[in-house]
């Protein structure tokens, strides 16, 4: 889901193709995405079917080749148990997005990985959802 926002939120041609604008995203909220393809399609447990064999379509498949100032705001949430190459993946793509002038911020929550920082967003007192609910509402009080 992370890295499908991600396409859509940095790559117009998904929102040009629905004839749809990419103004009206506020923010964007990624959980543990990745950014660069051609550091994931190569791993063992990622089908082929997804991006070929082709490292072109890695990186023309990649949010991170289409970093841009104009984008919408992104704010990162990944796990500290995340796998260090996913928490690579989020540190440097918030560098790109930075170098390039955009709108961009991480959180890191402890404790967690790729799967239970999910699986625990549905409890009310779970930090995740409650740092999501408040990034929301700071991102619609700025609008």
């Amino acid at each position: 889901g992370a890295y499908l926002i991600g396409l859509l939120a940095y790559d117009p041609r998904y929102l040009e193709r629905e004839k749809l604008l990419g103004d009206r995203m506020l923010a964007v909220i990624p959980i543990s995405g990745f950014y660069f393809v051609v550091r994931v399609a190569p791993m063992p447990d990622r089908p082929r079917s997804v991006w070929g064999n082709d490292p072109k379509q890695w990186l023309a498949a990649s949010p991170a080749q289409f970093v841009r100032k104009d984008a919408p705001r992104t704010i990162l949430i990944y796990a500290d148990g995340d796998e260090d190459w996913r928490r690579k993946d989020n540190e440097d793509f918030k560098a790109a997005v930075t170098k390039a002038g955009g709108r961009i911020e991480s959180h890191q929550i402890n404790g967690r990985s790729h799967m239970s920082i999910l699986r625990r967003m549905p409890a009310l007192d779970d930090e995740t959802t409650a740092l999501m609910l408040q990034l929301m509402r700071n991102v619609l009080a700025a609008h």
